[in-house]
């Protein structure tokens, strides 16, 4: 007799010559499930076969190319309702049922047939599918530009025009699916994550095998990524930890390299055309611009205030570096003109680029909008005592800018600096630097080396 309170599914998989697996679905009619995604893997070997069926037809019948080891193999439905938005569809979890299967059972010739019965259980989340670890996995990464962009690239040159790529994206609360049927290296993801929150992320590309009318399809899987984790963006807890990580390693640093030096300037290398614009111009004004996505992309800066970047760093001879890598004219700025009493400072990154170390520090004017936006979200420090970047007085009771050099310390001062005026009255000059590389920053900024053990936060279940 048919149970009124729930609706029904049966999968009938063809296996061998005369073998059947059925697969007897159950969910309660109160529960709308718009995808039925069946996935299984055999835990051994870690090959494993998709199938995607319309939960409108009821029934579904189908040969099952797919070998079945005599280990066990997991079996788990997905329930996945539909979301839209402007920028795309994408699924969300709603139930999920889980059964192992032994292989065993299955090669036994005097079994004629398998029937397995899954009730699903309501669910927002779940364990991603592929535990599996191969010898060369798919190639993510996740670029992000908090908080509301994030992108999935995958560096695979081969062709994926005739492949199916399921996207597998687990936040503490929630699990979304995208199935996509064409791929491109990049992938937006039409949804917003909630923040300060570790993000695990899984590519599978499947290979189809069949297909009924657009309605089902089945397909088995021929690569797939390890599970990638990020956090969507970070935290005041997370920029705590971080800050403890600069300490950690500044500590590491002989005495003499812990110790901060007088800074008299700081340096801003661009373009001759960058600095020639600026002091033909009417304002004479050097105008902050939005920060890029260099260093940590959870950087809640990253596309958020608007500032200009300047370096700290000092050679054996207390002197800049002789060479540059973003122009060759060099614009050097009194630094206790910029950092002043009137600012506030905030510590805002700490990454590398696989060999130097920098930390980041955040200059606002008191009571900005800028201000407002770091006093919300950044660390705060004492401009008068912290181990990176301080002011101090010297012996005529002027104030000095003291900063350390076992780190780069880099300064993105949030307001708007008149050049023009300051070279005037002598508190700046202008001098040319030997360029290297490509004589310009990348647009985007280059991301942290998320491979170091110094300077990224470690993922905790």
């Amino acid at each position: 007799m048919e149970d009124k309170n729930s609706n029904t599914f049966l999968f009938s998989a063809q296996l061998y010559s005369t073998r059947r697996l059925d697969l007897m679905i159950k969910w309660p009619t109160n529960l709308t499930i718009d995808v039925l995604y069946i996935f299984i893997v055999d835990t051994a070997s870690g090959a494993s076969v998709a199938v995607f069926l319309n939960p409108c037809e009821k029934k579904f019948c189908s040969p099952l190319e797919f070998s079945l080891g005599i280990t066990k193999c997991n079996i788990c439905i997905y329930g996945l309702v539909i979301r839209e938005t402007e920028d795309g569809r994408f699924y969300q979890l709603c139930s999920h049922s889980k059964r192992k299967l032994k292989g065993l059972k299955v090669a036994d010739t005097l079994i004629s047939d398998v029937t397995m019965i899954f009730d699903m259980k309501e669910t927002s989340v779940v364990e991603l599918p592929m535990k599996h670890k191969m010898k060369e996995p798919l190639n993510v990464t996740v670029l992000r530009c908090p908080p509301a962009s994030y992108t999935i690239t995958q560096s695979d040159n081969k062709s994926s025009e005739v492949f199916t790529h399921v996207i597998f994206l687990k936040q503490p609360n929630k699990t979304f699916v995208f199935i996509l049927n064409s791929f491109k290296l990049t992938f937006p993801l039409p949804l917003n994550l909630e923040s300060g929150k570790w993000t695990e992320i899984q590519m599978l590309r499947l290979s189809q095998q069949n297909c009924s009318t657009n309605k089902h399809m089945i397909a088995v899987t021929v690569h797939h990524s390890h599970v990638v984790y990020f956090k969507t963006y970070l935290s005041i807890d997370d920029y705590k930890q971080l800050y403890i990580l600069a300490l950690r390693y500044l500590y590491s640093k002989n005495t003499s390299a812990q110790q901060c030096k007088p800074i008299e300037f700081f340096y801003r290398n661009k373009s001759e055309q960058y600095y020639k614009d600026i002091l033909k111009s009417t304002s004479g004004e050097m105008i902050p611009y939005i920060k890029d996505s260099n260093g940590d992309q959870g950087s809640i800066i990253n596309g958020a205030i608007n500032g200009l970047f300047y370096s700290t760093l000092l050679g054996p001879r207390s002197k800049p570096p002789p060479i540059s890598f973003y122009g060759p004219v060099r614009l050097h700025l009194k630094a206790n003109i910029i950092f002043t009493e009137n600012c506030k400072i905030y510590f805002s990154d700490f990454y590398c680029h696989y060999e130097q170390h920098y930390v980041t520090i955040v200059l606002t004017r008191k009571g900005s909008l800028e201000d407002v936006f770091c006093s919300q979200h950044l660390l705060q420090m004492d401009k008068n005592d912290n181990p990176f970047m301080k002011i101090s007085r010297n012996v005529n009771g002027l104030n000095v800018v003291m900063a350390t050099m076992a780190v780069v310390v880099e300064v993105f001062y949030t307001e708007s600096v008149n050049i023009r005026s300051l070279l005037q009255w002598g508190h700046g000059y202008i001098s040319k630097t030997v360029l290297m590389g490509r004589g310009r920053s990348k647009p985007e900024g280059i991301p942290k080396n998320e491979n170091c053990d110094k300077c990224n936060l470690s993922y905790k279940k």
